[in-house]
């Protein structure tokens, strides 16, 4: 789109040292990346700062050096974008979600050799999965809160408690207004008000056997382990 304006992430943090080099400094983990500033580069990072379309950047650097033509241009802003450096114009998308999953974005990057290009990829796959939290208690609360901001498409809840008033002080999934109903429901309403996408089962029943655990697993991708009880047989049926 010749009306999208590209610029230097806004979480990212930069620095220039007495030689010439631009550091590029990472603020998810502090990693440097060195940027020799040539006369091309000086040029185009202040293109950045203008906030300049690509149309009106190609015609910029252009106007100062004709050699400086869009197969060049594209080669740099491919490159400072597969880095994670550089913040594509949001608008020409139409995607809301690249706007809520911005940070995480920039993280799953981290495991692809193209950098962010390809972290849409590893994002979609989350929101393909289907994992499954057996038990609602301190840590499973953490767990569900986590997977529902990490977007992850399916969620499978298995508890057949209510809410207590000795579960306030840790489970953060409910408040004092939640105590008497079921943890299966509490847990679903707070996991849709913090990702409405997500589709939530809720299995209200007490895990009584080896049978019981394998008709709640189904075909999920992943089971989380919270539940304790019955505490001497349920980690043997877990582990079958």
């Amino acid at each position: 789109d010749p009306a999208a304006i590209p610029g230097i992430r806004a979480s990212v943090m930069s620095l220039t040292s007495p030689n010439g080099h631009l550091g590029f400094m990472f603020s998810k983990n502090e990693e440097i990346v060195p940027y020799k500033l040539d006369d091309f580069r000086h040029a185009l990072v202040d293109a950045f700062s203008r906030k300049l379309s690509l149309c009106e950047l190609q015609e910029a650097l252009a106007f100062q050096n004709p050699e400086w033509d869009q197969k060049k241009i594209f080669s740099e802003l491919d490159y400072l974008l597969g880095l994670g450096i550089l913040e594509p114009d949001r608008r020409q998308y139409g995607d809301p979600g690249l706007d809520r999953w911005d940070r995480q974005l920039n993280f799953l990057g981290t495991w692809s050799e193209h950098g962010r290009r390809e972290a849409r990829v590893f994002q979609q796959r989350l929101e393909e999965s289907k994992v499954t939290v057996v038990g609602i208690g301190g840590f499973g609360c953490h767990v569900l809160t986590g997977l529902a901001h990490l977007g992850v498409g399916r969620i499978t809840t298995v508890d057949f408690d209510r809410v207590q008033p000795s579960n306030l002080n840790r489970q953060i999934l409910f408040t004092g207004s939640d105590i008497g109903k079921l943890k299966t429901e509490v847990a679903e309403q707070r996991c849709r008000a913090i990702n409405p996408e997500v589709d939530f089962r809720a299995v209200c029943t007490r895990i009584s056997s080896l049978e019981d655990l394998r008709s709640v697993v189904g075909d999920t991708d992943l089971v989380v382990f919270t539940a304790d009880s019955p505490r001497q047989k349920i980690f043997s049926w877990m582990n079958r």
